[in-house]
Formats: C-alpha cells, structure tokens, sequence
C-alpha cells in the first residue's frame, strides 16, 4: 500500500457510479460499498466527488431522503459545485409544483456561478418548459445557448426539438417538464464540470473487488455509526429547507414560510438556526451566543458595522479570520463608493488567503478568490448572496467520519 488515498478515491469514484447505475448489488455488496464511500469521507472530507457517490448510494437503496439531506449539505459545504444543486433540483421537480419555485433558484445560481457549464442550463430549460408557454422563449435561449456552445450536446438538442414540437402543438402545453437527460458525472481529477464518463475501467471488475479486496474495506473496521453522521445531515437540511424557502418566498409574494424549526434550534443557541434567524428575522432573532462566528458576523453584516467590529471578530474568531476579513470587504460596497479602496483590500486579501501553495484551496476559500477578483461587478443583490452563501458555509463544521472498531 502507499499509503496515499488519491487512486483509491480517483477508482472509487469513476466506477462506483457505474457499479450503481449498471448493477443490482446484493445487501454485502451494498454494505461493502458504503464503507468504501465513508472511508473516502473520512480521508477526505471536502471531496465533493465522494459526497455526490454517498447520495447516489441512498438512491440506490431507496432512501430519498437521506439522499437529500447530503444534497443540501453539498451546497453549504461546495458553493460552485452545479452537481450538488441540479440533482437537488431535479430532486425537486419530480415532487411536483410545490417545489419547482426552489428547483429554479438552485438552477439559476448554478448556471450563474458556472458560466460555461451545460447541465444546469439544460436542466433549467426543462423546468421552464414545464412551468408554461410564458417561460418558453427563456428556455429556448438556454438551450440555443448550449447548442451554439457544444452542438454535440445530445439533450440540449433533443430538449429543444421538443420545445419546438410542443410550440407546433398548442394542446401540448400541460406543466410538466421536458423529459430529464441522463445523469453525467464529472471526472475527479478534472473539474466541476459534468462529463460522459469514458475513463475508469470495467465496472464488472469492480464489483468483484467488492467481494475480494480485504485491503480496501476490512471487515474489522467500520465507521462511526451512519445514523449519528446522517441525523446530523438531517438536522441541517430541515433547517436549511426552511431558510432557503423562506428567502424565496420573500422575492415572490404573496407566498409565505413557515420558519418554526429554526425559531425553536435558536432558542436552543444552535450556531446554523441562529444564523438562519438572524438572516432572516434580525428583529426576532435573540442575543448571539459568544460561540457562534455567523450569527455574530449576520448583525455585523446588516448593521454595516464598521471595520474595527469586523477586525474585532477576526481576532475572536481566528479559525474564520479569512472569511471575517472578506465580509469586512465585501460590506464596504453597502456603505460608500470607493472603488480603490476595495479593490487594494481584495488584492491584500488575495495575496494573504488565496494560495496554498501547489494544494487545492478549500472550496469556500476558491469561492471567496474569484468573487474577490470580480467584486467591482457584483450588484447588491449579489452582494447579499455572497455574503449569505460564505456565513453559511462557515456556520457549521463539516461532518466528521471517524473509523473505528467494530466490537
């Protein structure tokens, strides 16, 4: 053994997918792949490719909900990664109309935040489609989009042929939404971006290593029982289903949300729910406890507080210094123009934060980089999502897998 987890993960990753979509695994060999996935977890939790196969593992076993609740923890803990946010959405609107609302905000942020990136846009474009003739010359120009951009993009094409039949019969106009194109995956070792997988291997061989290989996955070491990491996920994800309905429903009224679940966590002092109320409901919301970065950084962030309160938290907070420091930046542009002033802080940033060396920066750290580079463009709309989506990703640590022995 080498000791080194990458080929582990790379193998794990571009065939467990396939074993998945091709196979009907028996209960040791689905038992056998969990444990793969959540040793994957534990050696690298901020792998986005080894969360998107753990969701995959609960459809496969008919757990949508579990499915979910890692969903939504993707989009916290990965704020560019369009996997995560289209198969929440498609997630969404197989529900019905209730939920098309949330499918399309986690769409358009996709597409917005991956520019080039074809899967959600196609997947937008679906949606629209569903939602009515109204919406149709939007999805259109998505699809049109993808075209000019890749003319060997199978569903964009075919969406659109059946954009231009439904135009060619107005009976056909019912809200739903055009048939789903097969799921991509992305190849670890690249980028975000979906791709057919073409590398990899024989899934076959794969499966017979689920039976063989006592190197990867012993049978005398498990993980921390799933149901503690998983009522975790569960925990943050009915509170992040109420946040982000509540915010939508703010931009589309006369809709409400409920928000009980996260008045009852804050009272309880709960750092995520606290941030979420205060966000939300800053009139409402009681006094930060002394432990949560978020909660605190929210009052700051909404009473335009001035620089030496923000300096003031980076020095409470030292762990979230980089994230501190970047809201102090990005509030400048709420309360004053001046342009050069931000722009010198956002290089110092840059200079201090945005590099490790030759390792990959966390992927909130990249988040906070390029919106730094591009700060004079960013409207206050924006502005606002920014700084929601980086308190966010700092309110809660990320979910700890830890081997331990079976006894």
């Amino acid at each position: 053994a080498t000791g080194d987890s990458h080929y582990f993960l790379r193998t794990l990753h571009n065939l467990g997918h396939r074993l998945l979509q091709r196979h009907q695994l028996g209960e040791t060999e689905m038992a056998r792949l969990r444990l793969m996935i959540e040793r994957a977890l534990a050696w690298q939790p901020m792998n986005p490719y080894c969360w998107m196969l753990w969701a995959d593992w609960f459809e496969a076993q008919g757990w949508p909900d579990a499915r979910e609740w890692t969903l939504r923890e993707m989009l916290r803990l990965f704020p560019d990664d369009q996997a995560s946010r289209v198969e929440l959405a498609r997630l969404l609107m197989g529900r019905g109309e209730d939920h098309w609302d949330e499918a399309e905000h986690w769409l358009r942020q996709a597409a917005e935040r991956n520019p080039g990136g074809e899967y959600p846009r196609v997947e937008l474009a679906r949606l629209l489609i569903g939602r009515g003739k109204d919406h149709w010359d939007e999805a259109e120009h998505w699809l049109r989009q993808v075209v000019d951009q890749n003319p060997s993009n199978e569903p964009a094409r075919v969406i659109l042929d059946d954009l231009r039949t439904r135009r060619g019969n107005t009976a056909d106009s019912e809200s739903r939404p055009a048939t789903p194109p097969k799921r991509q995956f992305a190849d670890p070792g690249s980028s975000h971006s979906p791709d057919p997988s073409k590398n990899g291997g024989d899934s076959a061989n794969v499966s017979a290593h689920l039976d063989d290989n006592e190197d990867s996955v012993s049978d005398s070491l498990a993980l921390a029982p799933p149901s503690a990491v998983l009522g975790e996920l569960a925990h943050r994800a009915r509170l992040a289903v109420e946040f982000s309905r509540a915010r939508i429903s703010r931009a589309l009224p006369p809709k409400l949300a409920p928000t009980e679940r996260i008045r009852q966590e804050t009272q309880k002092g709960d750092p995520l729910a606290g941030f979420y109320s205060q966000w939300l409901m800053p009139d409402e919301t009681p006094e930060c406890p002394p432990h949560a970065w978020a909660w605190r950084a929210c009052l700051y962030w909404q009473e335009s507080a001035q620089p030496d309160n923000w300096r003031k938290l980076a020095r409470q907070f030292p762990e979230a210094a980089r994230e501190t420091d970047f809201l102090r930046i990005f509030a400048i542009s709420k309360t004053a123009d001046n342009g050069d002033a931000q722009n010198l802080d956002a290089s110092r940033w840059c200079a201090d934060y945005g590099s490790d060396g030759d390792a990959p920066l966390p992927p909130l750290v990249e988040f906070m980089r390029r919106e730094l580079e591009r700060i004079g463009e960013i409207n206050l709309d924006a502005c606002e999502d920014v700084a929601c989506t980086v308190m966010a990703g700092k309110a809660a640590d990320v979910p700890e897998f830890i081997p331990e022995p079976v006894d």
